[in-house]
């Protein structure tokens, strides 16, 4: 090809393997000076490192498919025997009323509430795994912030969790949101506020509008977040490391799951905290009007 001078470098992976050389052709004599070297040694690197990142993606999207496929099938597998498990009980709880067996009831109403705990963990497997939780599959309306969040209060509160759950809020704002899906972020939120904060008496929840958005904020009285962890925790499987919050039972996908959504609303979510005096989780949607 008429080449007179070459210079170059081998493309090494980590463990010596030789993908091919990163080279200069000219096409008349020359001598190649240090620094043109060197030059070349860079873009070898620059060049060595796409590939490595290249790779390791694509390995990590194969991973992430099989992860989900097999969250999926678990998911699918865990929902059919717990949707049994809970009509059986509403049977066996009906049956032991008529008999006037109001203590067995009472049990049965909090293997009850069990149950629906479970079908929320599995309602967020199907989320992560089949990505419901997109906006393309999102039914949004006009509808009360205010309204969603007192349903879910009056939910915990009659489940009978110790902790005192209050909402604080000057007016009745109106958002434009899909409401089962806001009903998860709000229930995921208050469901970590009493996980993280076990011996707090109370929980609070303020709502209030900041120009074009309305803000929610849930605040618990625990052990607060330390400043390292506070943009990891809503990524997918995350999980606090630090004892005692290391031994609180989940899968590390509830804020992730709930950062979609509100990305999904054109809301943003995040976290408040300061190590010993507790945290505010906060998310924002766009304000759709006011009631009073």
């Amino acid at each position: 090809m008429g080449v007179v001078a070459y210079a170059g470098i081998p493309l090494l992976t980590d463990d010596g393997h030789a993908l091919g050389t990163c080279c200069v052709l000219d096409f008349k004599k020359r001598k190649w000076t240090e620094d043109e070297v060197e030059i070349l040694v860079e873009l070898t690197k620059a060049v060595m490192t796409e590939i490595t990142l290249k790779s390791t993606t694509v390995r990590l999207e194969k991973e992430t498919a099989a992860k989900d496929e097999l969250i999926s099938i678990a998911a699918h597998e865990l929902k059919t025997p717990m949707t049994s498990m809970k009509a059986f009980a509403q049977i066996v709880q009906q049956k032991l009323m008529k008999k006037g067996e109001y203590e067995a009831v009472e049990d049965l109403k909090k293997i009850d509430q069990q149950i629906n705990k479970v079908n929320k963990l599995i309602t967020h497997l199907f989320d992560n795994s089949k990505k419901e939780n997109d906006s393309s599959t999102s039914q949004k309306i006009s509808t009360s912030i205010n309204t969603i969040i007192h349903e879910v209060i009056e939910e915990f509160q009659s489940s009978g969790i110790k902790q005192t759950i209050k909402l604080h809020a000057a007016a009745d704002y109106l958002v434009i949101a899909d409401k089962e899906r806001i009903v998860q972020v709000v229930n995921n939120l208050i469901s970590n506020a009493i996980k993280y904060a076990p011996d707090a008496k109370k929980i609070d929840i303020q709502i209030e509008s900041e120009n074009t958005y309305v803000k929610v904020g849930i605040t618990d009285y625990g052990l607060g977040i330390d400043q390292s962890q506070k943009n990891k925790i809503f990524e997918r499987f995350y999980r606090i490391k630090e004892t005692p919050l290391k031994k609180v039972a989940g899968m590390g996908l509830g804020l992730y799951i709930s950062s979609n959504i509100i990305y999904n609303h054109k809301g943003t979510i995040g976290v408040e905290s300061e190590k010993g005096n507790g945290s505010t989780f906060f998310f924002t949607l766009p304000l759709a009007g006011k009631i009073s």
